[in-house]
C-alpha cells in the first residue's frame, strides 16, 4: 500500500480530527511495520500459532468494526449476539 492511497485527506467536521489521526503517515508506517513483521514470522510458524494469529486478527477486525459503527451511528444501545459489546444505531 503506497501511503498516498492510505491517506484520507480533508474530511467534513468532526470526521476530520479521526481521519487525521487514524490515517496519517505515521500511523500507516506503524501498521506497515506489523505487517512485516507478521509475513516474515508467520510463514515458520506452527499450523496451532499461525490459527492462533488469524483468530487474533479477525476478532480485532470485528471489534474494529463495531467500534468505527459506534462512533459512526452514535445513537441508541443495540445489543448484538453477545460476544462483544453492544453496537450503537441511529433512534
Amino acid at each position: 500500500m503506497s501511503k498516498a492511497s492510505a491517506l484520507p485527506g480533508q474530511m467534513s467536521g468532526s470526521y476530520n480530527e479521526f481521519a487525521q489521526r487514524w490515517g496519517n503517515t505515521g500511523f500507516t508506517e506503524y501498521v506497515t511495520l506489523w505487517e512485516k513483521q507478521a509475513n516474515q514470522v508467520l510463514p515458520e510458524a506452527s499450523e496451532s500459532i499461525q490459527q492462533q494469529a488469524e483468530s487474533a486478527f479477525l476478532q480485532i477486525a470485528q471489534l474494529e468494526a463495531e467500534f468505527w459503527q459506534m462512533a459512526f451511528n452514535a445513537g441508541t444501545v443495540v445489543p448484538n449476539n453477545g460476544t462483544h459489546s453492544p453496537v450503537f444505531n441511529d433512534p
